[in-house]
C-alpha cells in the first residue's frame, strides 16, 4: 500500500518539476537565449578564394531600400499613441505575448530618443512620408523631456535596466541626463533632415513636416 502511494507521489513530483523549473528560470531570466531544441544535419561549406568586389557592386541578396522600408514600418507601428507615443523596448519574440502590456520603464530618454534618429535614417533611405503623425508624436514626446534649464529629465529605468528585468520598481524621481539631452540636441540640429525644419527655441520646439515629397508606399502585410 505504501509503495503504491509513494510511487504515485514520486511520479507526480517528477512530472511537476520540469514545469516548475522552467517557470522559475523564466522569471529569473526573462530573455531567452536563442532558439530551443538542437540543430542537426549541419554541413560545412568550404570558402573559395576571396577577391575584392568591383567598384559600384550591388549585392543581389539584399534590397537596402526594402529593408529600410520594413524598418520604417516597425518604427511607425511600435510607438503607442495612447501612452504619449511611448515605444516598446522589451520585445521577446519567443514569449506570448511578445511584449508586456502598459508602460515600458526602459524606454524614457533612451529608446524613444533613438527611434527619433531612426526615423530620420529610414526616411533618408526610402524617401517615404508614411507615418508622419507617429513620428511627429514621438518628436513631441522627447522634446517634452526638456525642462526650463534646457536639460532632458526622465525616470532612470534604462540606467537600472538589469534591475528592472529582475523586477525592480523604477523610482518616480526624474534625473537630468546628458545622454538624452545630447541625442535631442542632435535630432533638432540634424543637417539635411528632410522631415523637420526647425530652429532651437527652448522647450516646446515647433515641428514642421510640410516639406516632404510623395513617394511609394511601404510594404503591406
Amino acid at each position: 500500500m505504501f509503495n503504491e502511494l509513494g510511487r504515485s507521489f514520486l511520479v507526480t513530483i517528477l512530472a511537476f518539476l520540469p514545469a516548475w523549473a522552467q517557470t522559475t528560470l523564466q522569471s529569473a531570466f526573462p530573455n531567452r537565449s536563442g532558439l530551443p531544441g538542437t540543430i542537426t544535419d549541419t554541413k560545412v561549406q568550404p570558402v573559395g578564394a576571396l577577391t575584392p568586389l568591383p567598384s559600384g557592386y550591388t549585392s543581389p541578396d539584399a534590397d537596402r531600400r526594402l529593408m529600410a522600408a520594413w524598418a520604417l514600418r516597425h518604427l511607425i507601428q511600435n510607438p503607442r499613441p495612447a501612452l504619449n507615443y511611448e515605444p516598446v523596448f522589451f520585445i521577446r519574440p519567443m514569449h506570448v505575448p511578445p511584449t508586456p502590456a502598459g508602460h515600458d520603464p526602459i524606454v524614457p530618454g533612451d529608446t524613444d530618443c533613438g527611434m527619433d534618429w531612426e526615423f530620420i535614417f529610414m526616411r533618408d533611405i526610402t524617401g517615404s512620408q508614411a507615418g508622419l503623425d507617429v513620428q511627429k508624436g514621438l518628436r513631441k514626446r522627447i522634446v517634452g523631456y526638456v525642462g526650463d534649464d534646457d536639460l532632458a529629465w526622465q525616470t532612470p529605468g534604462v540606467r537600472i535596466e538589469g534591475d528592472v528585468y529582475k523586477g525592480a520598481v523604477v523610482p518616480e524621481e526624474k534625473e537630468a541626463w546628458p545622454w538624452s539631452t545630447s541625442k535631442i540636441i542632435r535630432s533638432l540640429w540634424w543637417k539635411g533632415n528632410p522631415v523637420t525644419n526647425m530652429e532651437p527655441q527652448g522647450k516646446g520646439l515647433p515641428v514642421d513636416f510640410s516639406n516632404l515629397a510623395p513617394v511609394p508606399p511601404l510594404p503591406q502585410d
